[in-house]
């Protein structure tokens, strides 16, 4: 397999398929719920925290295996808080969905939060 083709797969499909994948999940009309409204909502927001704490991590591993210095992690940021972003408003097309700045803040700091969990363990692993 030629090394372009390698690296698109490993490193670049990844995120944009998480990304794909957030996207299906945003065009459902309808999520399922728990009968208790506070769980439910507990369970959405740690999904939506999950979710982005991903993505940035496979936009910062993407990012790195092209320009390998940790000055990239910013980038890996902005792209994940603008996908945030961009699928609230696209989630504020879908009957039965409404796009929220709840959603959108719990999605910048789970990316926000896997970025800086990554970037103090590598720094401390580097200086072993």
């Amino acid at each position: 397999m030629p090394d372009q083709l390698r690296t698109l797969l490993l490193y670049w499909a990844p995120p944009l398929l998480w990304m794909a994948l957030i996207f299906y999940g945003s065009a459902q009309p309808t999520l399922p719920s728990l009968s208790d409204s506070m769980l439910d909502s507990l369970v959405k927001y740690g999904a939506h925290f999950v979710e982005y704490a991903v993505l940035a991590l496979l936009w910062y591993r993407a990012l790195y295996s092209r320009f390998p210095h940790p000055k990239i992690l910013p980038l890996a940021f902005l792209i994940t808080a603008g996908y945030a972003l961009s699928d609230e408003f696209h989630q504020s097309f879908v009957p039965g969905r409404s796009a929220t700045w709840q959603d959108i803040a719990v999605d910048v700091i789970g990316g926000a939060s896997a970025l800086l969990v990554w970037n103090t363990l590598h720094q401390h692993w580097g200086r072993r």
